[in-house]
Protein backbone atom coordinates (compact mmCIF):
# COMPACT_ATOMS: atom_id res chain seq x y z
CA UNK A 1 0.00 0.00 0.00
CA UNK A 2 3.04 2.50 0.90
CA UNK A 3 4.67 2.17 -2.29
CA UNK A 4 1.41 2.66 -4.34
CA UNK A 5 0.88 5.92 -2.51
CA UNK A 6 4.20 6.64 -3.29
CA UNK A 7 4.09 6.10 -6.84
CA UNK A 8 1.28 7.46 -7.41
CA UNK A 9 2.62 10.47 -5.77
CA UNK A 10 5.47 10.29 -8.19
CA UNK A 11 2.75 10.39 -11.43
CA UNK A 12 1.19 13.00 -9.77
CA UNK A 13 4.15 15.54 -9.71
CA UNK A 14 5.17 14.22 -12.96
CA UNK A 15 1.96 14.79 -15.09
CA UNK A 16 0.31 17.25 -13.63
CA UNK A 17 0.62 21.44 -15.24
CA UNK A 18 3.50 22.94 -12.83
CA UNK A 19 2.35 26.14 -11.93
CA UNK A 20 4.04 29.60 -13.16
CA UNK A 21 6.35 29.90 -10.35
CA UNK A 22 7.75 26.16 -10.84
CA UNK A 23 8.63 26.58 -14.32
CA UNK A 24 9.92 30.33 -14.36
CA UNK A 25 13.76 31.07 -13.90
CA UNK A 26 15.72 33.96 -14.07
CA UNK A 27 17.59 33.42 -17.29
CA UNK A 28 16.67 37.08 -18.35
CA UNK A 29 17.81 38.15 -14.76
CA UNK A 30 21.44 36.54 -15.61
CA UNK A 31 21.51 37.53 -19.27
CA UNK A 32 20.68 41.05 -18.48
CA UNK A 33 23.23 41.39 -15.47
CA UNK A 34 26.18 40.07 -17.63
CA UNK A 35 25.08 42.85 -20.36
CA UNK A 36 24.97 44.92 -17.76
CA UNK A 37 28.43 43.96 -16.50
CA UNK A 38 29.97 43.48 -20.08
CA UNK A 39 28.28 47.06 -21.32
CA UNK A 40 28.91 49.41 -18.69
CA UNK A 41 31.39 47.97 -15.76
CA UNK A 42 31.98 51.46 -14.22
CA UNK A 43 28.21 51.84 -13.89
CA UNK A 44 28.02 47.81 -12.57
CA UNK A 45 30.70 48.70 -9.79
CA UNK A 46 29.04 51.92 -8.85
CA UNK A 47 25.77 50.27 -8.58
CA UNK A 48 27.50 47.10 -6.49
CA UNK A 49 29.14 50.05 -4.24
CA UNK A 50 25.57 51.64 -3.46
CA UNK A 51 23.86 48.38 -2.73
CA UNK A 52 26.46 47.78 -0.31
CA UNK A 53 26.47 50.74 1.17
CA UNK A 54 22.39 50.23 1.93
CA UNK A 55 22.61 46.88 2.93
CA UNK A 56 25.18 48.07 6.00
CA UNK A 57 22.37 51.04 7.23
CA UNK A 58 20.01 48.33 7.33
CA UNK A 59 22.68 46.64 9.63
CA UNK A 60 23.57 49.17 11.55
CA UNK A 61 20.03 50.44 11.72
CA UNK A 62 18.97 46.81 12.69
CA UNK A 63 16.50 46.77 10.47
CA UNK A 64 18.65 43.14 9.38
CA UNK A 65 20.63 41.24 11.32
CA UNK A 66 23.51 40.91 8.73
CA UNK A 67 24.11 40.61 4.89
CA UNK A 68 22.76 36.88 4.66
CA UNK A 69 19.77 35.96 2.67
CA UNK A 70 17.70 35.41 5.71
CA UNK A 71 18.02 38.31 7.09
CA UNK A 72 15.76 39.34 4.04
CA UNK A 73 13.57 36.71 4.53
CA UNK A 74 12.43 37.62 8.13
CA UNK A 75 12.43 41.23 7.25
CA UNK A 76 10.27 40.58 4.26
CA UNK A 77 7.96 38.18 6.22
CA UNK A 78 7.51 40.89 9.07
CA UNK A 79 6.41 43.64 6.29
CA UNK A 80 4.09 40.87 5.23
CA UNK A 81 2.61 40.71 8.25
CA UNK A 82 2.20 44.01 9.22
CA UNK A 83 1.72 46.71 6.32
CA UNK A 84 2.00 49.68 8.44
CA UNK A 85 5.48 48.45 9.49
CA UNK A 86 8.15 51.26 9.93
CA UNK A 87 11.55 51.95 10.31
CA UNK A 88 14.39 53.98 9.74
CA UNK A 89 16.48 54.00 6.47
CA UNK A 90 19.29 56.74 6.71
CA UNK A 91 20.79 56.25 3.21
CA UNK A 92 19.44 58.00 0.70
CA UNK A 93 19.28 54.99 -1.96
CA UNK A 94 17.17 57.32 -4.45
CA UNK A 95 19.98 59.65 -4.38
CA UNK A 96 22.78 58.16 -4.78
CA UNK A 97 21.40 56.23 -7.97
CA UNK A 98 20.82 59.37 -9.59
CA UNK A 99 23.63 60.69 -12.20
CA UNK A 100 24.35 57.20 -12.78
CA UNK A 101 21.39 56.40 -14.71
CA UNK A 102 23.46 56.99 -18.27
CA UNK A 103 25.34 53.51 -16.87
CA UNK A 104 21.88 51.88 -16.81
CA UNK A 105 21.30 53.01 -20.35
CA UNK A 106 24.46 52.00 -21.93
CA UNK A 107 23.43 48.32 -21.51
CA UNK A 108 20.07 49.36 -23.86
CA UNK A 109 21.27 48.07 -27.57
CA UNK A 110 20.75 45.85 -29.86
CA UNK A 111 21.98 42.80 -27.49
CA UNK A 112 19.18 43.85 -24.60
CA UNK A 113 16.67 44.17 -27.21
CA UNK A 114 17.40 40.36 -28.23
CA UNK A 115 18.16 39.42 -24.19
CA UNK A 116 14.24 40.62 -23.78
CA UNK A 117 13.33 39.35 -27.08
CA UNK A 118 14.17 35.89 -26.04
CA UNK A 119 13.83 35.52 -22.36
CA UNK A 120 11.43 38.74 -21.10
CA UNK A 121 8.41 36.07 -20.71
CA UNK A 122 6.55 33.77 -18.21
CA UNK A 123 9.56 30.55 -18.43
CA UNK A 124 12.57 32.81 -18.34
CA UNK A 125 11.79 36.26 -16.21
CA UNK A 126 11.13 36.27 -12.43
CA UNK A 127 10.52 40.35 -13.07
CA UNK A 128 7.85 39.26 -15.56
CA UNK A 129 6.34 36.99 -13.19
CA UNK A 130 6.18 39.46 -10.77
CA UNK A 131 4.65 41.59 -13.11
CA UNK A 132 2.00 39.19 -14.23
CA UNK A 133 1.25 38.20 -10.61
CA UNK A 134 0.70 42.11 -9.84
CA UNK A 135 -1.73 42.49 -12.64
CA UNK A 136 -3.85 39.53 -11.92
CA UNK A 137 -4.16 40.66 -8.29
CA UNK A 138 -5.38 43.94 -9.63
CA UNK A 139 -7.54 42.16 -11.84
CA UNK A 140 -8.71 40.42 -9.40
CA UNK A 141 -9.89 43.51 -6.95
CA UNK A 142 -7.28 41.85 -4.39
CA UNK A 143 -5.53 45.19 -2.25
CA UNK A 144 -2.09 45.55 -3.43
CA UNK A 145 -0.34 47.27 -0.23
CA UNK A 146 3.04 46.50 1.29
CA UNK A 147 1.74 43.05 2.53
CA UNK A 148 0.69 41.84 -0.58
CA UNK A 149 3.39 42.98 -2.51
CA UNK A 150 6.60 41.94 0.17
CA UNK A 151 4.55 38.53 -0.26
CA UNK A 152 4.68 38.30 -4.02
CA UNK A 153 8.60 39.12 -3.35
CA UNK A 154 9.00 35.87 -0.92
CA UNK A 155 7.00 34.06 -3.86
CA UNK A 156 8.92 34.98 -6.88
CA UNK A 157 11.68 35.04 -6.16
CA UNK A 158 14.85 33.10 -4.27
CA UNK A 159 18.43 33.25 -2.96
CA UNK A 160 19.71 32.83 -6.42
CA UNK A 161 17.63 36.20 -7.55
CA UNK A 162 18.82 38.25 -4.68
CA UNK A 163 22.32 37.96 -5.79
CA UNK A 164 21.80 39.66 -9.02
CA UNK A 165 22.09 43.36 -8.36
CA UNK A 166 19.26 44.74 -10.48
CA UNK A 167 16.79 42.09 -8.45
CA UNK A 168 18.69 42.86 -4.83
CA UNK A 169 17.93 46.94 -6.04
CA UNK A 170 14.14 45.93 -6.91
CA UNK A 171 13.80 44.60 -3.46
CA UNK A 172 16.22 47.31 -1.95
CA UNK A 173 13.71 50.25 -3.35
CA UNK A 174 10.52 48.16 -2.24
CA UNK A 175 12.42 48.79 1.36
CA UNK A 176 13.00 52.18 1.02
CA UNK A 177 9.79 53.84 1.29
CA UNK A 178 11.57 56.77 0.03
CA UNK A 179 12.48 55.50 -3.27
CA UNK A 180 9.11 55.60 -5.00
CA UNK A 181 8.63 51.28 -5.20
CA UNK A 182 6.31 51.73 -8.52
CA UNK A 183 5.10 48.43 -10.47
CA UNK A 184 4.32 48.88 -13.48
CA UNK A 185 1.13 46.41 -15.21
CA UNK A 186 -1.17 46.64 -17.84
CA UNK A 187 -4.79 45.95 -16.40
CA UNK A 188 -7.64 45.41 -18.51
CA UNK A 189 -7.96 44.95 -22.79
CA UNK A 190 -6.74 48.06 -24.70
CA UNK A 191 -8.72 50.31 -25.75
CA UNK A 192 -8.71 51.17 -29.59
CA UNK A 193 -9.96 54.13 -30.20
Amino acid sequence: MKNTLIIFAICFFMFSPKTTSQVTTNKYELEFDKLLAKKSPEYYDVLINILLQFQENLISNNIIENNNYQSYIRLLNRISEDDKLEFDITYDLKGSLEGHVDGLSKAFSTESSLIAQSYLNIHNSKNFLFSQKVSEMAKNGQELNRSTLANLILEVYNEKDFELPLVKLKIFKFLDASSDFIVYTNYGKPDPN
